[in-house]
């Protein structure tokens, strides 16, 4: 066969139908370069060289002063709004209190008056019963 083009007993693991498309398609095979028999092997562990870097500064000064400025004025947006939350859970606390202290006076309320009503039953029940004679 040609030699540019995918063999079938190349093929792992392909469908019927890729295996026919993808027979008929011209392959580029590389091979890895032959080391030098010297040569100790490569470690799968060393590192790769990394790209040169390039020479230009990634942001420009005007858009760090941008985001300089942008920086101070989210703090302080923060700082505003950790204040606000702390006022608003003072308030809460306050108001939590003033909430136990008013349940704590509409029971006591409502026991002094339940006391008063039952006093007022026996006074009438007194008055029903001398009246009567």
């Amino acid at each position: 066969m040609y030699r540019g083009l995918l063999q079938l007993k190349d093929v792992d693991c392909l469908s019927s139908t890729n295996a026919i498309q993808n027979g008929l398609m011209p392959v580029v095979v590389t091979t890895p370069p032959q080391s030098a028999p010297n040569s100790r092997p490569a470690s799968p562990y060393s590192r790769q060289p990394s790209p040169p870097r390039s020479l230009k500064p990634i942001f420009s000064r005007g858009m760090i002063a941008s985001l300089s400025k942008s920086n101070v004025s989210l703090n302080q947006e923060i700082k505003k709004l950790q204040n606000q939350l702390k006022s608003l859970r003072n308030n809460y606390e306050i108001q939590e209190v003033k909430i136990k202290k008013l349940t704590k006076e509409s029971k006591d309320t409502s026991s002094r008056t339940a006391q008063q009503s039952a006093r007022c039953g026996e006074a009438r029940h007194i008055v029903d019963s001398i009246s009567i004679c």
